[in-house]
């Protein structure tokens, strides 16, 4: 019974090490890419441009991708530049969506 547990144990040890090694494995694999650099410059770009063109912008959190923002001209919320209504106050924000 001991042996059974002490190779539990150890498959379980190894099997962590595998996964972390694996993980770091496809992490460098992704970063280090062709793809993810001509990411990151075309992100540096846009937000060069919006910077340059006068608009603010954030980063969402859960997508980490920048978006434009315009202050809602009743509250002064930040909306998106393709609300139609303030989140806010629900205040038409303009007539059609940009595509």
């Amino acid at each position: 019974m001991k042996n059974v547990v002490i190779a539990v144990i150890l498959w379980l040890f190894f099997a962590a090490i595998f996964f972390f090694i694996l993980y770091g494995v496809i992490m460098w694999a992704m970063n280090d890419s062709k793809l993810a650099q001509d990411v990151r410059q075309i992100r540096l770009i846009l937000e060069k441009r919006a910077e340059l063109d006068g608009i603010d912008v954030i980063t969402d959190e859960l997508s980490d991708r920048p978006y434009e923002v315009l202050a809602c001209p009743e509250c002064g919320y930040g909306c998106s530049v393709d609300d139609i209504y303030c989140s806010s106050c629900k205040t038409k924000l303009q007539n059609e969506p940009q595509l």
